[in-house]
């Protein structure tokens, strides 16, 4: 009886849970009626199962170390992970729950996605439910923004994803502050989306104060105390950061470093009209469907073509009823919401600033979605507010838009009709639903949630048969892996290398892979699943030092396109202390000098690089940047020869010497080095000013050179190098999280007090 009394209490948060369950089944249908696992995306495999694979085993490693997860020396000749990662789920919510499964990344991604659907449309029924006490409209808002475009498509970019599905709860913080009040939601919720993706929070926090006005003003119908509120809730949102400092502020110091920040946009204009096609059209029709296919509507740049605003034809449908709202506060505010989020969108200079200043972006656009569902939800709630008349013109206009501009795009771009399809039959679909939603919308919204739950699922289901191109079955995954190391033991490989000679125990060497023949293409991130030091990286978060390396030679290093790294040059290869290759055939190895050491290995060839050089080299002449691009141009066997800096360090002697007793775990490097003069040694890990370095106990200055490695100067004899890391900014993020601590503590105890005093 109690059960009975449970679901039906439930009934429409337990209907949400399996609408949305049923429709991320369909989604994945397609790849599992394959044999395979389902993949939104390229990235998935090329980035976010390898990062993943490191951030767990770092993790795992710190906690049986008793440390902390700030470095790996396999991360793309070695990484700040704690502020590099945090970026790619190092502290994804998501990602620490499932850290304990010891299962296949794919299956753990499915798994994920299917989780963060549910947690999407349940985040906004909450936040929905909060605002209009309509547990039917919230249900129906919980469909339409757990399976929008933005959340189908972006099952390509996990972290993405997390970011979204949390939303809506921070915007309920924001709700439960105006009217009751409270603000623990908030400010934990503050702390959760730093942690889990400090790119989009940036855009959220430029449009918090805006919404916080907006609902301020339609709840309290003035802006009596303004002030005091707005004050009161920025300090809330400090505190959630104070909390997060000890990632957030090391994370802020590494990316101010890439020169990807203030890389932004000027102009005021794109200058391919498609992209103002593809945004018109895109609140209207499911264009996560085919954003990177058959679209009449595609650009050259990836950020401009990731535009994700339908949210299902109903909300396309009832979202312009405010402008005919009779409640004139409620009006004249959400026009002007909805003026600022279109200057943002149609203009390329808001658009980069509130993409971080960096390129011009519609990641944001979550927040439109977001907007979208809760004006709409208004007239969900109470249909007798809906006016039928303008109705009717959003039917008639939002079609006419969509065949307008679906030819409109192909003599923009000169393509014929038959090209293009399958996108107008997706067009013609939506045209469908829109007619049959209005049509229940007039008879009294008694259909809606079949009508939009098919839609969405229906388009959800398209986008799994989409994915089929990028899914992944074990034959796969053992097609790539087995070549190089057994599928149950990715750190066989590894091992092959430390026990093939007895010296490599105590040594750091890197290792040669080819990418496209023995990685398949699959990933230039594939040296860290085998746990190597490689050669290769695909990361938009590598050292930023790393860019002074792609001075010395772009062509040798960048591989396709902007952060897929590859190095290729032989005299790189030997300064960065690359000892072996493995590879296909002999004409491959990519040594000068070189000798076969193993020709049976799975197959493949194995050989050591006989212009070996160890991980610490010693230098006496020194020659600057722009003196080598000017005078010696891509020259990269200066590296042997030169210390490379941005300026002249000075004469210093010849130096030899033996470096041996290499160590390196965690997040310490040591060695021993034997000098024949005082000299200056250069170290072939990236520069990062989180090092702290002791040469025979005695703390030492180092510098950025030969490519953005590590240089500093060393004694004749024997020098003790001991190298531990903690990353910049760690102190000052632990003294910012302590006072958060101390501060979220104390505002709960006044709470409680007052609480107590009100009994």
């Amino acid at each position: 009886m109690k059960n009975s009394n449970f679901i039906k209490k439930h009934k429409y948060f337990i209907s949400l849970l399996l609408l949305l369950s049923i429709a991320a089944i369909l989604m994945f249908l397609p790849s599992w009626i394959k044999g395979n696992y389902f993949v939104g995306g390229g990235d998935v495999k090329t980035q976010w199962y390898p990062f993943y694979t490191l951030n767990r085993r770092t993790t795992i490693n710190a906690l049986k170390d008793h440390t902390l997860p700030f470095y790996s020396f396999v991360l793309f000749l070695g990484n700040n992970i704690w502020a590099s990662k945090s970026s790619y789920g190092l502290f994804d919510i998501y990602n620490i729950f499932t850290y304990i499964i010891n299962n296949n990344y794919f299956f753990i991604y499915g798994l994920q996605c299917f989780v963060k659907i549910l947690f999407s449309g349940l985040s906004c029924y909450l936040l929905i439910d909060n605002i209009y006490k309509n547990k039917k409209t919230s249900l129906l808002a919980g469909l339409c923004y757990g399976l929008s475009s933005f959340a189908i498509y972006f099952t390509s970019q996990p972290g993405f994803l997390s970011f979204y599905s949390l939303v809506p709860l921070y915007f309920l913080g924001i709700e439960l502050y105006l009217i009751n009040n409270k603000k623990v939601l908030f400010i934990i919720i503050v702390f959760i989306l730093l942690l889990t993706n400090y790119y989009l929070f940036v855009a959220l926090s430029l449009f918090s104060p805006l919404y916080f006005l907006y609902r301020y003003y339609n709840i309290n119908k003035s802006f009596k105390n303004v002030v005091v509120s707005t004050l009161k809730l920025i300090g809330y949102y400090f505190v959630g950061v104070l909390l997060s400092g000890v990632v957030i502020i090391p994370a802020f110091l590494y990316v101010v470093q890439n020169d990807r920040i203030g890389a932004y946009e000027i102009s005021l204009s794109y200058d391919d009209l498609s992209v103002y096609f593809h945004l018109f059209i895109s609140a209207f029709v499911p264009n996560h469907t085919y954003i990177y296919g058959n679209n009449i509507f595609d650009i050259n740049e990836h950020t401009l073509k990731e535009i994700t605003l339908y949210s299902g034809s109903l909300i396309g449908l009832l979202t312009p009823q405010f402008i005919s709202d009779e409640d004139k506060i409620f009006k004249k505010s959400t026009i002007l919401v909805y003026l600022v989020l279109l200057v943002i969108t149609f203009t390329p200079f808001f658009s980069s600033i509130i993409n971080g200043l960096s390129g011009p972006c519609f990641r944001w656009f979550l927040i439109f979605i977001i907007f979208n569902v809760i004006v709409s939800s208004k007239y969900i709630s109470n249909t007798k507010l809906i006016n039928f008349k303008v109705l009717k013109i959003s039917l008639i206009v939002e079609i006419t838009l969509i065949f307008l501009l679906y030819f409109a795009g192909l003599l923009y771009k000169g393509y014929s009709f038959g090209d293009y399809k399958v996108q107008f039959l997706i067009f013609v679909i939506t045209i469908f639903f829109f007619v049959l939603n209005y049509i229940f919308i007039k008879k009294g919204n008694k259909q809606l949630v079949i009508t939009c739950f098919i839609e969405l699922a229906l388009f959800s289901c398209f986008y799994g048969y989409k994915s089929l191109i990028t899914s992944i079955s074990k034959d796969d995954i053992n097609n790539v892996t087995s070549v190089l190391a057994d599928n149950d033991n990715y750190n066989n490989l590894r091992d092959y290398f430390i026990y093939l000679d007895k010296e490599n125990e105590h040594d750091y060497f890197r290792i040669y892979v080819p990418y496209k023949d023995l990685y398949w293409s699959f990933s230039h991130d594939l040296s860290i699943i085998y746990n190597l030091n490689g050669l290769m990286s695909y990361d938009s978060t590598f050292a930023p030092s790393f860019t002074k390396m792609c001075l010395l030679n772009k062509e040798q290093i960048v591989d396709v396109i902007d952060w897929e790294f590859n190095i290729i040059d032989t005299n790189i290869m030997n300064f960065l202390s690359t000892k072996y290759s493995i590879t296909l055939n002999e004409e491959d190895i990519p040594f000068d000098n070189y000798e076969i050491v193993d020709n049976s290995y799975r197959g493949l060839i194995v050989a050591l690089n006989l212009d070996y050089r160890p991980i610490v080299s010693l230098y006496s002449k020194s020659i600057t940047y722009s003196k080598l691009k000017k005078t010696y141009q891509n020259d990269t066997s200066l590296l042997n020869e030169y210390i490379v800096t941005n300026s002249t360090i000075g004469n210093i002697n010849k130096s030899e010497g033996i470096c041996n007793n290499i160590e390196y775990y965690d997040n310490y490097f040591g060695c021993d080095l034997t000098s024949s003069n005082d000299g200056f040694a250069v170290l072939g890990l990236p520069y990062d000013e989180g090092w702290k370095i002791t040469i025979n106990g005695e703390k030492a200055s180092y510098i950025e050179c030969n490519g953005g490695m590590i240089g500093f100067n060393v004694h004749e004899g024997n020098n003790e190098i001991r190298m531990y890391f903690m990353p910049k900014g760690f102190k000052l993020g632990l003294i910012s999280t302590i006072i958060g601590v101390c501060v979220f503590v104390l505002l709960l105890v006044i709470d409680i007090i007052r609480k107590c005093k009100a009994i």
